[in-house]
Formats: C-alpha cells, sequence, structure tokens
C-alpha cells in the first residue's frame, strides 16, 4: 500500500568509463522534471522527442513543467514503433535539432518507451560530438533501459545501434 510520496535519487557510476549516471524514482515525477532537467544539464533550451501517442498523453505536462523551470522547449515527435531506428528518422531527428538551433549548452529530454530512449539518445550523441540528455522512459522496459547506463540505438537491417551513456 502507499503509503507517501517516494523520491529518491541514485547515483551510478562506470569506474572503468569514468561516466556517472543519475536516477530519480520520484511518484509524479514530471511535474518536476524541469527543474531536474536544468539541474544535471545547465539548459536553457531543450528539444523534447517523443512519439505521436506519448505526446498527445504526457508532451503537455512535459513542456509545461520544462517551461517553468526557464527551460525554452521544441517537440519533435517521431513515429512510433521501431520503424522509428531507422536512418531517414535519425536524420529528421538531427535536422529538427539544427532547425531549433540546439547548441552545446542545450539538452535533449527523451519522453517516452525503449525506441524513444534509444532514438533520442543516439541522436544527441552524436550531436555536435554530444550534447546533454534526460531520458524519461514512460513503460517498465523502458525504466530498466535507463535504469543505468543508457543506449542508444539505430537499426539497419537489424543490426544494433552505438552504446553512449546519458547525462
Amino acid at each position: 500500500m502507499y503509503a507517501g510520496r517516494v523520491s529518491r535519487d541514485l547515483v551510478l557510476t562506470f569506474p572503468r568509463d569514468s561516466v556517472r549516471s543519475r536516477v530519480r524514482v520520484v511518484r509524479g515525477g514530471l511535474a518536476g522534471l524541469g527543474t531536474f532537467a536544468r539541474a544535471v544539464t545547465g539548459a536553457r533550451h531543450v528539444v523534447l522527442v517523443c512519439d505521436t501517442r506519448v505526446g498527445r498523453l504526457h508532451g503537455g505536462t512535459a513542456a509545461s513543467a520544462l517551461r517553468r523551470a526557464g527551460i525554452a522547449v521544441d517537440t519533435l515527435h517521431v513515429p512510433p514503433g521501431e520503424s522509428a531506428k531507422r536512418a531517414r528518422e535519425l536524420e529528421r531527428v538531427w535536422d529538427g535539432f539544427a532547425a531549433s538551433g540546439l547548441d552545446r549548452h542545450g539538452a535533449v529530454v527523451a519522453l517516452g518507451g525503449g525506441v524513444v530512449g534509444d532514438l533520442a539518445g543516439f541522436a544527441a550523441a552524436t550531436w555536435l560530438r554530444g550534447v546533454p540528455w534526460v531520458a524519461v522512459p514512460t513503460t517498465v522496459l523502458a525504466q530498466v533501459d535507463a535504469g543505468g547506463r543508457e543506449r542508444g540505438g539505430q537499426d539497419r537491417r537489424g543490426s544494433g545501434g552505438g552504446e553512449e551513456p546519458g547525462r
């Protein structure tokens, strides 16, 4: 039985790679997304990447939370499902980053399931030699994927993509 507000930050360190990932577990955490994103990235501008379904359900709440923290938001929708992990969709995400003026002082926020996390994470890792990004998983599987070392995936004839830590 739920007995109150749960909030916990975990910091995972990967000594071999000198990488740290911060994981926040909190009920209703989407409302605090802006404060969290600002604290961990320092960004004043983000590109919010989500699929069309998650965008309809949670995109407005996420964008509002980011704006309340003083962060300008550009939203980029990708198609739902594995078909989004293709080179043409990655190119479209990069084009969206360019159109929004995303620079090294900005960040990417991936809102959604594992496909969105993979695509947005890979795009962030390869944009301008890497920009900070925050994963906001909305499914249990995406939470497990995002729970430690983030990976970014890009499919080419069924093969996986690169590995890049989240920030």
